[in-house]
């Protein structure tokens, strides 16, 4: 493939590559979205760059890393350690909780017993 020269060495299941200009698009939303501050609004529109991204570009590694981080800071509605939620600004008792890839590929957020 003249357009990708790695694509002969990539096996058919490993996911696309994402193109600089991407990546760089994903950083700059990351930052400005799921930053230190965060609120629902701005990880709401995360997500939804990102389902746009996915779909324009396949679901490379760093849109799926993105998606994790943006999912389960949207699930977290409390700020604790070094993110704040100017939505939630209070901490809660302690919960731990799972990222898992629910039935339908997105992920699910699990809270333990």
């Amino acid at each position: 493939d003249l357009a990708d020269p790695s694509a002969r060495h990539r096996r058919p299941d490993t996911p696309p590559p994402l193109a600089d200009a991407d990546m760089g698009e994903l950083r700059r939303r990351m930052h400005a979205k799921a930053g230190v501050v965060r609120d629902a609004a701005g990880l709401d529109d995360l997500l939804g760059w990102l389902d746009d991204a996915e779909a324009r570009v396949g679901s490379a590694r760093p849109l799926i890393a993105a998606r994790l981080i943006a999912a389960a800071a949207a699930a977290r509605t409390e700020s604790r350690g070094g993110h704040y939620r100017s939505d939630y600004p209070d901490a809660r008792a302690p919960a731990r909780s799972f990222v898992r890839r629910g039935p339908d590929g997105r992920p699910m957020i699990v809270q333990a017993p």
